[in-house]
């Protein structure tokens, strides 16, 4: 070697030495007293006091313990806590069992958590409050607990192990105490245990392989409880390749991950520089990959049931705490109904003409438009829409009736996928009809919130009116729906009517003019045209997307029977009141989904008082002669603000004809003599005063 050849390489190794000196003296040196934490057992009784409990735990804890000494310390317990779901029907709250983790002193106490929501109302509201733990030292032995120094994050494992002296009758003897014991000063060795280490696949969010995460597993598996991490160990996947090892990342190639490590056992090359704590180490060992994420069981309640809401959110919580058996499924901690898919075997339809459900049937009875078009298909019970093919769907509410129901849980990188499905009985809920007191004038419609329901929905709504007009005049009005559902409906029953009736239709019964005991015969026949469901297709049609049926019925002539003072030889009028009078008023509202609903409620028609007045037909002059009075005009007409209205005028006709004889009569006279007349109005929808003349009629 030449001498200028020799001066370059002594300060390329300079050089090296240089940089080597600059790297290594830039490296973190961990603090000497800073704890070591390790995996660890011992003793602690019962009754130990927190000093005692803590010394124990510090010692079995901390591999520097000499250095650290005692330091609090926590362990992770497990809060249990319910929920509610408030079941309207029964109003009861169903508890819905949670779970949370907590830090709790080694020593036991108090600490706020989560506590069982408070109910008010039908409503539940998250509250927290003091829960109490015990000391570590309580538990059974072989209890395992995942424990930090307070206010710390990092974790290890502390086995609780049985007191050998338990029951044993101490040696009276006086006895020299044993020394303090002293943890060993010597390092940690990780050494290859022969067997296959299981190692948990890690997940990302979208699914794939978290390999960083795999990486880690496998140094947690071959050196528990030592704190190392991939960055102070080399993981690589190794192959034998003739008589070499070939050494390979873990995550195959960047891209495609080609060459990764799989499912099953492989061969792992993990190499460490060794620090304060633990021995340097070069291990190839065997690892066994697997997923080793929770596995939900979704068990349902047999014979389940809810009731059915509109709320699309309430009915998937409904679902949710009825449908589900959680006593004896194994949900992941704190999953909740959102975290689900909760479906239904729908029946999803294309709103044609505007119609929506009742498109079928207006196909059935001829009404013009064509069939809605239909298909079956799994979807939300909370109902919503769907495109296909540019054509959109809408998908109902679950709604009453049986049901088949699909209960599933998407899987996440902390657990796999699960699914069930089963049957589920929607009840039909119930609806509170309100009908309000109410004050108009004869010629005014009815207020348009006379009768509303709670909740509100898509309800036929029948009123009835019972009452006594100021004429006297008893009478029913029946004010039916003005929709299509009850123009279809009429569709369907007219015909079936007739052919019972010698071809008179229902809509002729009442038009001809009914009384009430001729309706309640009518009514009874309707029940019997819809208790023939089952052989006649357009009438199950009608029951299903309207609700029409013999119940329905049956509720009408409950509210006439509730009517008070309703006779059968009452007339029978169809709309609302147009005569003064006094009226009660009972409402039945009818859906499909819904038991039908009853209410009662008073309607006053009042009379005209201002603005009336009554004035004579004809004037007179003078005295008329016989002829004239045989055609003279004696009545009255009524007005209200200047235009005649229609009103009963009645009149009196008092005084004594020439030849001395008394006359008192309601129809005008025609003999001489002198008369006094009166024009009165009696009942109706106005309210006049008197009007008064005097006739004189000659010989």
């Amino acid at each position: 070697m030449t001498r200028k050849s020799t001066r370059s390489l002594l300060a390329l190794l300079l050089t090296f030495a240089l940089v080597a000196t600059l790297v290594l003296g830039a490296m973190p040196v961990a603090a000497a007293d800073a704890p070591q934490l390790r995996d660890g057992e011992a003793v602690i009784a019962a009754d130990a006091s927190a000093d005692a409990i803590n010394a124990a735990l510090s010692k079995a804890l901390i591999a520097n313990y000499s250095a650290v000494g005692n330091v609090e310390w926590e362990y992770a317990a497990t809060n249990t806590y319910n929920t509610y779901f408030y079941e309207t029907v029964t109003n009861n709250y169903i508890p819905i069992p949670q779970t949370e983790h907590v830090w709790v002193s080694a020593a036991g106490g108090t600490v706020t958590a989560r506590v069982d929501d408070s109910k008010f109302l039908g409503k539940t509201y998250a509250q927290s409050g003091d829960v109490e733990f015990a000391a570590i030292g309580t538990a059974e032995p072989g209890t395992v607990f995942d424990v930090r120094i307070a206010g710390t994050e990092d974790t290890v494992r502390f086995t609780l192990l049985a007191d050998p002296n338990a029951g044993v009758t101490p040696d009276p003897e006086p006895t020299t105490p044993d020394p303090e014991p002293t943890t060993p000063a010597g390092k940690a060795v990780v050494t290859d245990s022969g067997e296959a280490y299981p190692v948990a696949i890690a997940f990302n969010d979208d699914l794939s392989w978290n390999y960083a995460g795999i990486s880690q597993n496998i140094v947690d598996a071959v050196a528990p409880g030592l704190g190392l991490t991939t960055s102070d160990v080399t993981v690589k996947k190794t192959t034998k390749v003739l008589f070499n090892w070939v050494d390979s990342e873990i995550a195959g190639t960047s891209l495609t991950h080609l060459g990764a490590i799989s499912t099953g056992e492989s061969t792992v090359h993990l190499t460490f520089a060794g620090n304060d704590r633990v021995e340097p180490f070069d291990l190839r060992v065997t690892v066994d990959l697997s997923d080793q994420r929770l596995q939900p069981v979704i068990v349902l309640k047999e014979e389940a049931a809810t009731t059915y809401t509109k709320d699309g959110a309430a009915a998937r919580q409904g679902v949710y705490a009825n449908a589900i058996d959680f006593a004896a499924s194994t949900l992941p901690a704190g999953i909740t109904a959102d975290d689900m898919n909760i479906e239904y075997y729908a029946t999803a339809s294309v709103n044609t003409d505007g119609l929506g459900s009742l498109g079928d049937l207006a196909s059935l009875v001829g009404d013009g438009v064509s069939a809605v078009v239909k298909e079956n298909t799994w979807f939300d019970v909370a109902g919503g829409q769907y495109k296909k093919l540019l054509v959109t769907y809408d998908v109902p509410v679950i709604p009453a009736g049986e049901q088949q129901i699909r209960i599933s849980i998407p899987e996440t990188a902390s657990y796999k996928a699960a699914s069930v499905e089963g049957d589920l009985t929607v009840n039909k809920a119930n609806v509170t009809v309100t009908v309000r007191p109410a004050i108009i004038f004869p010629e005014e419609a009815v207020p348009e919130n006379l009768v509303t329901t709670t909740p509100e929905d898509d309800f036929t709504i029948f009123i009835f009116y019972a009452g006594i007009s100021t004429d006297l005049a008893p009478t029913l009005y029946i004010q039916p729906p003005e929709n299509k559902a009850m123009e279809l409906a009429m569709k369907v029953i007219d015909p079936l009517y007739a052919a019972l009736n010698d071809g008179k239709t229902l809509t002729q019964r009442f038009n001809e003019g009914l009384t009430v005991g001729e309706l309640r015969e009518v009514l009874s026949q309707v029940a019997g045209i819809l208790n023939d469901a089952v052989s006649n297709p357009l009438v199950a049609t009608m029951i299903d997307t309207i609700g029409f049926d013999s119940e329905m019925i049956s509720n009408m002539l409950t509210a006439i029977e509730n009517l008070p003072g309703v006779f059968d030889n009452w007339a029978v009028a169809l709309g609302s009141p147009s005569r003064a009078g006094a009226y009660a008023v009972a409402a039945v509202a009818v859906n499909r989904n819904y038991n039908p609903g009853f209410g009662i409620g008073v309607l006053i028609v009042k009379q005209h008082l201002f603005g009336t007045k009554l004035e004579w037909n004809q004037k007179l002059d003078g005295t008329l002669t016989a002829d004239q009075a045989a055609s003279f005009d004696f009545g009255a007409t009524a007005s209200y603000n200047g235009t005649p209205v229609k009103q009963t005028v009645k009149y009196s006709f008092t005084g004594f004809t020439s030849a001395g004889k008394l006359y008192i009569s309601s129809s005008a006279p025609t003999e001489a003599g002198t008369y006094i007349c009166t024009a009165y109005t009696f009942g109706g929808n106005y309210i006049t005063f008197p009007i008064t003349r005097i006739v004189r009629i000659s010989a």
